[in-house]
């Protein structure tokens, strides 16, 4: 995501960052379902060193 960014591709700046960053990060976790993604993880050997 870009923020501060005109429709045409200026760059305009955010007037407000630290509570503009605040603002979008709050409305990001209100309004957002994370997503569940299921994984399998197995081990695999090396041949590197251990320190």
């Amino acid at each position: 995501m870009i923020f501060g960014m005109a429709d045409d591709g200026q760059i305009v700046g955010l007037t407000e960052p630290d509570s503009d960053a605040e603002k979008i990060s709050e409305i990001l976790k209100t309004r957002m379902e994370p997503i569940r993604v299921s994984a399998a993880l197995s081990p695999k050997s090396t041949t590197a060193k251990r320190c």
